[in-house]
This record gives structure tokens, C-alpha cells and sequence, in this order.
């Protein structure tokens, strides 16, 4: 466990380069006692790197172990039982979980993490409980950030609900943020969990909560996206949960209100709409009979009786689609005063070598990452690092379908 933990306080969270060293020296006792030659042979390494690999000591390791037994902790490894299947094989995968509470089998029963904005409008807020209630009654899971606004509300209602619930901290367990929510977190812990891989005592900063996201969609079965902006972090998320393989459900809003920009974009984008409890259920009860049960729903029918029929959204949807014309998402976000429309290319841009191979499968038609693992014949590690660099540059994008395509 210790070396573990060793190795993953070694190199910022979630970075792809621990997914490299695992599959160069098979795990991290490997990688601790690989020599300092066999680090400089490892192309992936900065010096810097190589210097604090070459740094033995377990001291700092045994330091969280022993702050986590203080505080009740539970420490899972990659290489542990319990450690969650669906978190195996996503790219830069958790080293390592900290755990309050009991960590529900989410392989065996299905989670669907609720996201959205801390801004919640009243429709927001009412959508995200009466969701995570309906998932909680039918025997589901609900997993979401603990965060302000979409979050909150998404856990107390799958504690309304009678159900689990799992929150993803962006911070170490003993760090709560927001610190309103320290009764909330409490809750969640006796009745789920909280889960963390960041260490105790580690502060939350602007990139820890983007970088957790990924954490949010793997343990996930599908990701549903209530309200957000247009520059949302729950869009972060929902590309996640695409890129993974997982499915995406945004909840139609009204096109005027800045808060439902994320999830009408995300519709017009391929996105499953989502407008009711039962039909998220009906979608995977077959996939888990021995967990879900549709009869179990109790009090659920607060969306169908605010909302219009799924029929007239997505009509009202469609219909600022045509008059927005061949951008329609980035007209609904100016007509939202949220975005600017981007300024296209007169000629398609250069293409540094080392991505010219991926971009050219992908301008070709849009593919999964599994995809062009299969037609390069690299390791996925290699495409997801080289999908998100590209991704960074502008070059490509991520559609909720799963496919990455060219960025016109």
C-alpha cells in the first residue's frame, strides 16, 4: 500500500504519466524499485521527474497511512479487492481512493451521477432531487461532487430516497468544500460514502475539482447533466463520461435561461434527453435486473407534471436549432450572452506530425478511442494522451456520443 501511495504523491493527480510507468514496470512496487537508469530509459520522464523518483522514501507514505487510520479512513490501491472495476481501465486512473464510509459495489449495481451548475434555479434544484430520489427508490446509486447548487441537492435526494449515494471530493476527506456542507457530507458517509484521491489535508484548488470529474463519470454508468453553462465544469464531465464510454443524458431546459444553455447544447449534440425517472430506469433495468426495480418508484411524477412532454422540448429545441442555422449551439450560447461565436479558418490548420496520423482517421469519420486503438495498434494510454492534447490545442472535439471528430 505504501509504495502505492509513494507513487501517486510523486506526480500531480490524474496525470496520464502513472498510467506510462505501470505499463512499463507492471506495478508500483516496479516502479520503486526500478533503478535511476532504467528511469532515464523511459522516454515519457522529465529530469525532474526522474529526481523525485529516484527519492526512496517512504516516510511521506506512512504519514497519510497513519493520518487516515486516526481519522477512519479506509485506503484502496489499484491492486486492492474492493477497488472499483469501472475505474480500472478509464485513462489516469486513481492510484489511489480515500474512503469514508462504505464504498457501494458500483459494478454490480448500476450509479448514475447527477451534475450541474452551483447556480441552481428553482426548476434545477427540483429536477436534480426528484432524480436522485426516483434513482435511490428503484435500488440505483447516485454519485455527484458534494459542491453547491446541482450536487447538493442531487444527494439529499437520493438520502430522501432511502438510497446510496457516493460523493467525490475535490480536496481531502478532512477538507470540506464548501464547509456548509459538513451536516450533508456527514450524512452521505453513513449512508455511502465519501471518496477522495487526494490525500488528507490537501486544500481544494481550481484544477483538483476538473481533474475529480473523471473520477465522477468513471464510477458512473451513465452522466446526467441538469442545468450548466455553456463553459460549464459539468460539461467537463459529461466529455468525460463519453470519452470513457459511458452513457450521457442532459435534462431540456428552457432555450432563454442562461442556466440550460449546457444541457440544450448538449441535446443538439447527441446527447440522450432525459424527462423522467422511469425512462432513465426502463433504459437499464434489463442490464440490471437484480439491482433495479421500476416498481419501487414512489412520488416521481413531479417532472412530467411541471414539464411539457419530452415530444414538445425537444420540438422547442429543435426549433432554435433551425433558426440558428449550422452552429446552433454557439447561437443559443450568444443569444445567451455566454459565448462568442469562434472565428473559422479560411484553410484547414496545420497539423504538428506527431498528431497527423490520428487527425487524419478522425477527418475521415468521427471515432471512439477504442477505435483508434484498434487502426494504430497503440497502447490506449498513447491515444489518450495524444486525443487530449489535441483536444487542448483546438484540433478536435468530443461529441456526448462518444467519438472524437475534427474541430472545423
Amino acid at each position: 500500500m505504501e509504495k502505492w501511495i509513494w507513487l501517486a504523491e510523486k506526480f500531480t493527480t490524474g496525470c496520464v504519466k502513472t498510467d506510462e510507468l505501470l505499463d512499463r514496470f507492471g506495478s508500483a512496487e516496479g516502479v520503486y524499485e526500478a533503478t535511476e537508469q532504467e528511469y532515464r530509459e523511459t522516454y515519457f520522464l522529465s529530469r525532474n521527474d526522474i529526481v523525485k523518483l529516484t527519492d526512496k522514501s517512504l516516510s511521506a507514505a506512512y504519514t497519510i497511512m497513519e493520518a487516515c487510520r486516526r481519522k477512519g479512513y479506509r485506503i484502496l490501491t489499484l491492486d486492492s479487492e474492493e477497488y472499483p472495476e469501472k475505474l480500472r481501465n478509464i485513462p489516469q486512473r486513481p492510484l489511489v481512493l480515500y474512503v469514508e464510509g462504505q464504498l457501494p459495489d458500483v459494478d454490480r449495481t448500476p450509479s448514475f451521477s447527477i451534475v450541474g451548475t452551483r447556480k441552481a434555479t428553482a426548476y434545477g434544484a427540483k429536477v436534480a432531487s426528484v432524480m436522485a430520489m426516483g434513482i435511490a427508490q428503484a435500488g440505483g446509486i447516485v454519485t455527484s461532487g458534494m459542491a453547491v447548487g446541482i450536487d447538493s441537492f442531487a444527494h439529499k435526494g437520493a438520502l430522501r430516497g432511502g438510497g446510496k449515494t457516493i460523493a467525490v471530493l475535490g480536496s481531502g476527506l478532512d477538507v470540506v468544500y464548501p464547509a456548509s456542507n459538513a451536516g450533508l457530507k456527514k450524512q452521505i458517509a453513513e449512508r455511502g460514502c465519501v471518496i477522495s484521491e487526494f490525500s488528507p489535508g490537501t486544500k481544494p484548488s481550481k484544477i483538483s475539482f476538473p481533474i475529480r470529474n473523471r473520477i465522477i463519470a468513471g464510477l458512473s454508468e451513465a452522466t446526467i447533466v441538469v442545468e450548466a453553462g455553456v463553459r460549464s465544469g459539468s460539461l467537463i464531465t459529461a466529455n468525460l463520461a463519453a470519452e470513457q464510454g459511458r452513457a450521457v443524458y442532459a435534462v431540456p431546459g428552457n432555450i432563454d435561461s442562461s442556466e440550460s444553455a449546457g444541457p440544450n447544447r448538449l441535446i443538439l449534440d447527441g446527447a440522450r434527453p432525459l424527462v423522467t425517472v422511469r425512462q432513465l430506469i426502463g433504459e437499464y433495468v434489463g442490464l440490471y435486473p437484480h439491482a433495479l426495480d421500476p416498481a419501487r418508484l414512489q412520488n416521481t411524477r413531479l417532472l412530467e407534471e411541471a414539464k411539457r412532454s419530452e415530444e414538445v422540448l425537444l420540438e422547442e429545441v429543435k426549433r432554435h436549432q433551425r433558426r440558428g442555422g449550422k452552429e446552433p449551439a454557439v447561437q443559443m450560447a450568444l443569444d445567451l450572452g455566454k459565448a462568442s461565436a469562434p472565428e473559422h479558418a479560411a484553410s484547414q490548420p496545420e497539423i504538428p506530425p506527431q498528431y497527423q496520423e490520428i487527425y487524419s482517421l478522425l477527418a475521415q469519420s468521427p471515432c471512439r478511442m477504442e477505435d483508434l486503438v484498434e487502426k494504430t495498434g497503440r497502447p490506449v494510454y498513447r491515444i489518450a494522451a495524444e486525443l487530449t492534447a489535441m483536444e487542448v490545442k483546438g484540433m478536435i472535439e468530443i461529441l456526448p456520443t462518444g467519438c472524437y471528430t475534427v474541430k472545423n
